[in-house]
């Protein structure tokens, strides 16, 4: 279990097949080109592969369970954190080192 917060950096050492096959499938793509805002004075989006990351009590257990379904009531949490994808390497073992940064919280 590995908790996030927004505005911190965390080196993620991804090797179990469920989750590399998820993040392969996510930089397979390229990355959002970053836009402007719109706004005056607002930097551009910054450029990343994005998810959603949340802590799910009994971590992979649950992944399956109906009382865990991402709705209103269930038991699942439906707040967690926007995370941005700003490094991914393959490494000899076939893990993913990614490096990742909480960039703010949501509700899903």
């Amino acid at each position: 279990e590995m908790v996030m917060l927004p505005g911190f950096n965390q080196v993620l050492n991804v090797w179990q097949p469920m989750y590399t096959h998820m993040f392969e499938a996510l930089i397979a793509a390229e990355p959002p080109t970053p836009q402007a805002d719109g706004e005056k004075g607002k930097e551009p989006s910054e450029q990343g592969w994005y998810y959603v990351h949340l802590q799910t009590p009994g971590g992979t257990t649950n992944l399956m369970n109906p009382e865990y379904n991402l709705t209103v009531g269930s038991k699942a949490p439906l707040v967690g954190v926007l995370m941005r994808i700003v490094a991914a390497q393959r490494t000899p073992d076939s893990r993913l080192a990614l490096v990742v940064q909480g960039m703010s919280r949501v509700r899903i």
